[in-house]
């Protein structure tokens, strides 16, 4: 999932999965799993991810091949279950709002640095080592510089001694989005700073627990939770575990072990967790009168998770605590850590008064990030583990699916019903074109989904045609060396 490096490798305003794998090995694992083929009408939008249908899925766990066939469903599972958690956070929205402000920005430069040379001109992959010392080129350097620093303290292992390294990025980003949210949704700008304060706990994230863990963390939860509800033997789980969760091992190590519950309710409680880690208000209107400032710990992922757990013990709640009176736990435990509550955001954005914005990207991200606070405001634990829990879908909710997965072998699987798919996929091909052209070299995720596009269009213009059309509207006239 996702468009390349950085921030854009989370950028969930693509909802667009790009899979590496066969779609038709994904068809055939479905079929032998489920008796069921993607292609089934209102299989993939509604019955596939509905509470009671894992539950009734009669899977012989017994057959040759099943454990390949249940590692193509948990893949293609969690990476729907990307495109919900991000689009239904503050995090995923900031990290979309920001990553598309960089395209646009760098996309203006490219065309003045292409608009000095005689057309039609060549150029070799990445742009940025070509001319090093190109003004233009400089400029877009600092930017993702600048992206680059943003992505170390949102979703890489938080520094241990040098926080201010990161801190003067961060709150760049707030003046950022400050910015876009008056413009575009005309929110209000409130006056709050990220602070570090006097108590900072130098070591709090140990490495490989940030923003990046949880996200993935979370995902893989909600693969786990599907083989539960599965019946998959304990032998299917262990190898599944082993197989897809062990870099993010130190997640279940600190429910483990600071919450004293087993693996099962080590993973339910793990995706409760880690979804209060996702809805830290780092979108400056969801601050309401705050004013001050904010604290780091508030703003960062794998912090807000480590807090979490902790505040969690001391007050010596339970999973069943959390299933039986969740919105007490809930609220006990963030007025402990002195924060607003994911249930008292959600009322925030579901208060706010946005007029529908001009871009049909926009428009989809903010719709979906209504629809997430809908969700949390009618059936919270719906957001943490979808698979588990009823009621999953009610109206509008199939707006959280990706609209579209396009996989390695051509095939594609229309999920979400959206307006202007073919305008969205054009605007996710120029989204990987600027990552290949600036940073990735590989220009080959880009064509495929302009074949895809091509595909869906009836075949004119051809996937070729679109793809230098999209290039040339990017960068002019040019013959590329790749």
């Amino acid at each position: 999932m996702g468009l390349g490096r950085s921030l854009g490798a989370y950028y969930p305003a693509s909802h667009c999965m790009l899979l590496g794998h066969s779609c038709s090995q994904l068809h055939q694992a479905f079929e032998r799993l489920f008796g069921r083929s993607l292609t089934d009408p209102g299989f993939l939008a509604r019955e596939f991810l509905a509470a009671d249908f894992l539950a009734k899925a009669d899977v012989d766990w017994r057959k040759g091949g099943i454990f390949d066939d249940v590692l193509r469903y948990t893949t293609f599972a969690h990476e729907l279950a990307h495109v919900r958690h991000l689009s239904a956070s503050p995090l995923g929205f900031a990290m979309w709002v920001m990553s598309g402000m960089e395209r646009v920005n760098n996309t203006r430069t490219l065309k003045n640095w292409s608009a000095k040379a005689d057309a039609p001109f060549s150029v070799s992959l990445p742009l940025l080592s070509e001319e090093p010392d190109d003004p233009w080129l400089r400029k877009i350097a600092s930017q993702r510089k600048l992206a680059g620093s943003l992505e170390l303290g949102l979703l890489e292992p938080a520094p241990d001694e040098e926080a201010a390294d990161w801190l003067w990025p961060l709150n760049m980003l707030w003046d950022e989005l400050c910015g876009f949210f008056e413009r575009v949704l005309k929110q209000e700008r409130y006056g709050a700073e990220i602070a570090v304060p006097p108590n900072y706990p130098r070591g709090l994230s140990p490495p490989g627990l940030a923003g990046r863990a949880v996200i993935e963390g979370l995902a893989s939860c909600n693969e786990s939770i599907a083989l539960l509800k599965l019946g998959a033997p304990p032998e299917i789980l262990n190898r599944h575990a082993l197989s897809k969760h062990g870099q993010y091992g130190p997640i279940f190590g600190y429910i483990k072990r600071d919450l004293g519950v087993v693996h099962g309710k080590a993973v339910l409680l793990a995706a409760v967790l880690l979804d209060w880690a996702l809805q830290a208000p780092l979108l400056p209107f969801l601050l309401g009168n705050r004013g001050g400032s904010v604290e780091l710990h508030e703003l960062l992922p794998g912090w807000r998770f480590l807090r979490l757990v902790q505040h969690f013990a001391d007050l010596r709640f339970t999973l069943d605590d959390v299933h039986q009176r969740y919105g007490d736990v809930e609220a006990e435990l963030f007025a402990s850590l002195g924060w607003a509550s994911p249930s008292d955001l959600a009322e925030r954005i579901l208060r706010l008064d946005i007029p529908t914005p001009t871009s049909a990207g926009t428009r989809l991200a903010v719709r979906k990030f209504q629809v997430g606070a809908e969700i949390r405001a009618r059936s919270p634990l719906t957001l943490a583990y979808p698979q588990a829990v009823p009621p999953l879908l009610e109206s509008g909710e199939e707006v959280l699916l990706a609209s579209i997965a396009v996989f390695a072998d051509h095939g594609v699987v229309s999920i979400g019903d959206v307006e202007n798919r073919d305008a969205l996929l054009l605007t996710f091909a120029d989204d990987l074109i600027y990552d290949a052209l600036l940073g990735e070299v590989d220009v080959s995720q880009a064509q495929l989904l302009t074949d895809t596009l091509s595909q869906l269009l009836g075949g004119v213009p051809t996937g070729r045609e679109i793809f230098r059309s999209r290039l040339r509207a990017m960068i002019g006239d040019v013959q590329p060396r790749w």
